[in-house]
């Protein structure tokens, strides 16, 4: 094994030593649980009232909720039509 061999299979050790040690935390939301909402393309306030809310980068709304079986997505556009969203 050559000398450049070595040093690579050392700096692939380290470099895969330190990835493997590195804890990169996640930021985590916690998603409330409702009722299920009705899916009609409408985000009516009283259905989605206890939804985790995070505004969207360029305006809208992102809201986030589960039933205990599924999770609910309702999303407000900052601009009319399906290309803003």
């Amino acid at each position: 094994m050559s000398i450049f061999s070595k040093r690579l299979a050392v700096l692939f050790l380290l470099a895969a030593s330190a990835a493997a040690n590195s804890q990169i935390e996640k930021p985590a939301l916690r998603v409330p649980h409702a009722n299920a909402a009705i899916i009609d393309g409408k985000l009516r306030e009283e259905e989605w009232k206890s939804a985790l809310k995070q505004t969207l980068v360029g305006g809208g709304e992102l809201h986030l909720q589960h039933d205990g079986e599924f999770l609910y997505i309702g999303i407000e556009s900052g601009k009319p039509g399906w290309a803003h969203v």
